[in-house]
């Protein structure tokens, strides 16, 4: 395959969903369940008919969970990758 035939393709997603936590100590125990959201993209490079390089991907990780005594408490991420991609 020569660099004219190489085609770029962008890649994007959306996901939500819930997660769960718990801590205990030697005097209690605190599990909670809450909110998550992951948005985010790149692109990926076509090498061969089966095989692709993701030079770059970027993505905004949200996770939201109920304080003790006050209100949602958000923790904010942002997550870069690189990898390669075979298709089946």
């Amino acid at each position: 395959m020569n660099r004219s035939e190489e085609a770029e393709e962008p890649v994007c997603e959306v996901l939500f969903g819930a997660e769960r936590v718990s801590t205990s100590t030697a005097t209690a125990s605190r599990s909670d369940n809450g909110f998550v959201m992951t948005a985010g993209g790149g692109f990926d490079v076509k090498l061969a008919k089966h095989f692709s390089v993701r030079p770059a991907k970027v993505d905004y990780l949200l996770t939201r969970f109920a304080a003790a005594g006050a209100g949602p408490q958000s923790q904010k991420n942002l997550r870069v990758s690189t990898g390669v991609v075979f298709h089946f």
